[in-house]
């Protein structure tokens, strides 16, 4: 069964809550911790604990920007190869 939870940025993860609200050993939790560092979506405080990374306003915008790059980008190549009819019908994920 899927789970979903809703973290606030910066919020503290704390890992004995998580265990008892998914009735698992704190092992998995804490490897989902470290792939979600990886991936830098979390990141550990030495001795406070792991958290959810925060951003600036700016930095935001700047990812909200560069996001609407990259699909604008593919729209237009989708328009220019006349194809955005098949990229509607069949996305690539």
């Amino acid at each position: 069964m899927a789970r979903q939870k809703c973290f606030n940025l910066g919020e503290k993860i704390n890992i004995d809550t998580l265990t008892a609200e998914l009735n698992v050993s704190n092992s998995p939790i804490r490897e989902a911790l470290t792939m979600l560092e990886k991936q830098g979506l979390v990141e550990y405080v030495p001795n406070v604990g792991s958290r959810i990374i925060s951003f600036s306003p700016t930095a935001f915008r700047e990812i909200c920007f560069s996001l609407f790059t990259v699909v604008y980008g593919a729209y237009e190549l989708c328009l220019s190869k006349n194809i955005i009819d098949i990229a509607i019908e069949k996305p690539i994920c």
